[in-house]
């Protein structure tokens, strides 16, 4: 026989106290039918993450169904331990019940229930239960373990979900496919050339093939992680070529301390595009001497367009 309703007066008065007990606020509400398929502790378990997924959802819309809840709070909230909370935790995940994420600063375990995947798995327990299955057919498929009660449909959806990442890896690599390293260094082979031959001006000394090679490594690093154009390079090592060994510019022998050492290279010509010093600003930008004209450099000093250093030489020479 099926109980409609409790009573609300009896004769002893402790049952008073047992009827607010599981009707007062701050309860669980747990589906019998939930408890039939999952049993008791799975079922309010997952009771209370269906609970905390309307709470959220109503209040914050904009996160579609999605809220943390930090370990601390899970094991205080249902008094459980940490074992106990991982072990159906990971139950739930590996059957599509929950969905996991981390995100946000600090990191935060955020979770939403899929209630498409327990609709469809729950429709067909309750499909087959109304199809008249025998009493004993049902108590065995109660007695079997939680995953082995839904593998065949849980593991249906794996094998659709793993499909299509498969797929979606295929036609990503296949947008995204990178030229191979050695290739994309190659390109980057004159730039360590040019910087070996800006060296050589001040020491005599000879760069291997393989140096010049870890060089334009070095350099390509430089542009794909610093993300540093090509044209910065050139233009610094132009400058670096006429201004090398001067007092506060930056010693860069290699292609790893040109990588390293860029950001300060930089800064030196911009001190160096500065206006000359007052002391200097006297003189006229330009003289003729014997027939030929001389700049006036930063240094306070004149040079013909022979000269390397000269302004107006580095000012015309190609990048």
């Amino acid at each position: 026989m099926e109980r409609t309703r409790y009573p609300v007066q009896s004769e002893e008065p402790d049952n008073d106290f047992l009827y607010k007990l599981i009707h007062d606020h701050g309860f669980y509400r747990v589906s019998k039918d939930l408890v039939q398929v999952l049993g008791f502790q799975r079922a309010c378990f997952l009771s209370a993450y269906i609970d905390k997924y309307f709470y959220f959802l109503v209040r914050n819309p904009n996160n579609n169904g999605w809220f943390y809840f930090t370990k601390k709070q899970e094991m205080d909230e249902f008094q459980i331990t940490l074992f106990t909370l991982k072990k159906y935790k990971t139950e739930f995940i590996e059957l599509n019940f929950l969905e996991t994420k981390i995100e946000g600063l600090p990191a935060k375990e955020w979770i939403r229930v899929k209630s498409n995947t327990l609709k469809t798995l729950f429709n067909s327990y309750e499909n087959r239960r109304n199809r008249g299955t025998e009493i004993e057919e049902l108590a065995v498929l109660n007695s079997t373990p939680l995953k082995d009660r839904f593998s065949a449909p849980v593991n249906k959806i794996k094998e659709e979900n793993k499909i299509k990442e498969e797929n979606t890896m295929v036609v990503t690599f296949s947008k995204n496919k990178k030229t191979p390293i050695s290739e994309r260094t190659k390109q980057y082979f004159p730039l360590a050339q040019y910087l070996a031959e800006i060296i050589q001006t001040r020491k005599n000394i000879h760069h291997e093939t393989s140096t010049l090679k870890m060089w334009a490594n070095d350099i390509r690093m430089l542009i794909e992680r610093q993300h540093v154009e090509e044209i910065r390079i050139r233009k610094a090592l132009k400058w670096y070529k006429t201004n090398i060994g001067r007092q506060y510019v930056p010693v860069i022998e290699s292609g790893l301390a040109l990588k390293n050492k860029f950001e300060n290279l930089e800064a030196a010509m911009v001190r160096d595009s500065e206006p000359p010093i007052k002391k200097y600003s006297n003189k006229p930008e330009r003289i003729m001497d014997g027939g030929d004209w001389y700049y006036l450099s930063a240094d306070g000093h004149y040079y013909n367009t022979d000269d390397p250093k000269c302004p107006q030489r580095l000012q015309n020479e190609p990048v």
